[in-house]
């Protein structure tokens, strides 16, 4: 990845940057496609962007924001999300996490009980393992 030319604003690039597909997807004849874009919006499923178009949107991204995006960008970016999230990055920004629609971004929680908590108590872990009080396995 290259330096970033400017300053990065996050609110008012994610635009520029949902106006630069807006206007990929039209130029495409993809007009239903238009209502589905933004962050969430997948780029092949809902957008209709193979490959070819892909690069022409990588293309058209490094121009709009005076940046180069690593060719990897355009291999793993799944959502216009990432490519706002690979934008961010480059121009200094923490990497977001994708965002997918319905999907947690907490992480599961775990049991307050028993092994989760670290080490089980000698008597559970014999207990566990068979092991009657006084004898060695």
């Amino acid at each position: 990845m290259v330096s970033p030319a400017r300053h990065f604003d996050a609110v008012t690039d994610e635009e520029r940057l949902l106006d630069v597909v807006r206007a990929l997807v039209s130029e495409l004849g993809h007009q239903p496609a238009l209502a589905s874009v933004g962050p969430a919006a997948h780029l092949e499923r809902e957008l209709g962007l193979g490959s070819l178009e892909r690069v022409e949107l990588l293309l058209r991204i490094e121009q709009a924001f005076g940046t180069r995006l690593d060719d990897r960008v355009l291999a793993e970016a799944d959502t216009v999300q990432d490519l706002i999230s690979a934008l961010g990055a480059v121009n200094g920004l923490p990497a977001v996490p994708p965002t997918r629609a319905g999907v947690a971004t907490r992480a599961p929680e775990i049991p307050s009980s028993g092994i989760a908590d670290g080490s089980p108590p000698r008597k559970r872990f014999k207990t566990c393992c068979g092991i009657a009080a006084g004898q060695t396995p």
